[in-house]
């Protein structure tokens, strides 16, 4: 019984009311309401009138094996599997669906105590049970999505993570958490030796953000944070702010914690990958100069992605001069900011630079053609028009270390393209052009076109993707 109610393939439902006792009464008196019964003496099922059986009117929470029951299909994987679908009447919070953890051993066991049973004492049975599969289930599981964990099931988690030997995803979607339960769950995962991606998808507080910092400082092992889609108030204000380190995901706002999660970025070792995408952090509270400095000390950051924030000039400034400071950044990502160019070219010493949207792509021209190292250059989106189209031009001609280039979705023209094209006849190192829905015209796709056929015969592959012909 017990293997149907832990397999990861199978589902528990859980009605937990019992019949009204009006409805109930009235059942016991009609003697049309039968209920089919086994009947192990004569191998075969029949129906018997209600008032024929044994009464059982103990709640079910307290009846010793459905508490089994329950923890048997707490130990799944996802809890999602396991839910209580009616709720209890004088619970309006109890609605919603929600999740449970497995219990630990001990602390079964003290429930045990006052637990109640039909026929005999099975306590020692069911303690015995409970543990076995509680070891088996959690001491192999890998991967543990718990969603809508209430704050005590949180509590729950903390205590039974360390029992989650072989434990390398942990997801945590739309749960509650207070100050206590959030201070022990970051010690819990901070100190985790095997657990290497964690995912949390709730709406995030302060406090919690805080401890997974510390979490962050401790940990040894975890390569991946996902905290996407949550949002920290503070005064009413509302706002998201993603960081990925090592392909890790923080949500934050106000700018205490953008500042512990930046001194957790200089204390850890293991962090390649820093993400700010859409998440207006602007220059105001010291939030963008907190995370630059922190760049300035960090040694294994080699991706920076500060897309569709309003970081302006002055944050701007601040990320420039630690690029200059910074020897391991192979990448960074600027779109979408309401910053000028020419300030962070003199920070471009990077492997790979994204920049768009801003009103100075003459500057980034002018940076391109002194610059050595870049490889990839994305401008998709950008609105560059014709005349960016032709800076860029231009210093492609002088550029020998670009290798890729997309300009998709740029109004560039006819004399961009046409531009671009000659370019190309003097540009030995290009291998990806994306032209996609960049509205060159006829006349451009056809001085582009002539072009490749004479490049194809003396370079490498350049993959054009223009309209009509990808």
């Amino acid at each position: 019984m017990h293997t149907l109610y832990a397999h990861n393939f199978t589902r528990t439902f859980r009605i937990e009311r019992l019949t009204p006792e009006p409805v109930w009464q009235a059942m016991l008196e009609n003697s049309a309401e039968q209920v089919r019964v086994y009947f192990d003496q004569v191998k075969a099922v029949s129906p018997r009138p209600l008032k024929d059986l044994v009464e059982n009117r103990v709640p079910y929470s307290d009846q010793g094996w459905c508490k089994a029951e329950v923890e048997w299909s707490s130990t799944r994987d996802f809890t999602a599997k396991n839910q209580r679908i009616d709720a209890a009447a004088a619970e309006e919070e109890c609605s919603g669906l929600k999740g449970r953890v497995p219990t630990t051993p001990e602390l079964f066991e003290a429930q045990m105590s006052k637990a109640k049973f039909t026929h005999r004492a099975d306590a020692g049975s069911v303690q015995f049970l409970q543990a076995k599969i509680y070891h088996q289930k959690v001491s192999a599981c890998q991967e543990a999505v718990f969603e809508h964990l209430p704050t005590a099931e949180v509590a729950k988690l903390a205590a039974a993570l360390p029992h989650y030997k072989q434990l390398r995803t942990l997801c945590l979607w739309n749960f509650d958490c207070g100050v206590d339960e959030a201070e022990a769950l970051g010690e819990a995962i901070g100190y985790h030796p095997t657990l290497q991606e964690l995912e949390m998808q709730a709406l995030v507080e302060a406090h919690l953000v805080a401890a997974l910092s510390e979490a962050l400082k401790r940990t040894t092992t975890i390569t991946s944070v996902d905290l996407a889609g949550n949002h920290i108030c503070d005064e009413g204000e509302k706002a998201r702010v993603g960081v990925w380190i090592a392909w890790w995901t923080f949500c934050l706002l106000v700018a205490f914690v953008c500042q512990a999660l930046a001194e957790a970025l200089q204390h850890n070792n293991t962090l390649t990958t820093l993400d700010l995408q859409d998440n207006c952090i602007g220059a105001e509270g010291g939030k963008a100069h907190a995370f630059a400095k922190a760049l300035q000390h960090n040694k294994t950051v080699t991706t920076l992605n500060l897309n569709g924030n309003k970081i302006g000039d002055e944050g701007a400034q601040a990320f420039a001069e630690a690029l200059q400071h910074n020897n391991t950044l192979a990448a960074v990502n600027f779109n979408y900011n309401d910053i000028c160019a020419s300030d962070l070219a003199s920070g471009l010493e990077t492997e790979t630079a994204v920049l768009s949207e801003h009103p100075r792509i003459k500057a980034l021209a002018q940076a391109l053609r002194h610059d050595n190292t870049l490889t990839t250059l994305d401008l998709q989106w950008s609105s560059i028009g014709e005349e960016g189209a032709q800076a860029l031009a231009e210093a492609l001609e002088h550029n020998n270390t670009v290798t890729t280039l997309n300009l998709k979705s740029n109004d560039i023209g006819a004399e961009g393209g046409k531009a671009l094209a000659e370019a190309l006849q003097h540009n030995n190192t290009l291998t990806t052009l994306n032209l996609a829905a960049s509205d060159v015209g006829a006349e451009g796709g056809k001085a582009r076109v002539s072009v490749w056929g004479a490049w194809w015969t003396f370079l490498p592959p350049c993959w054009l993707c223009v309209p009509g012909f990808c």
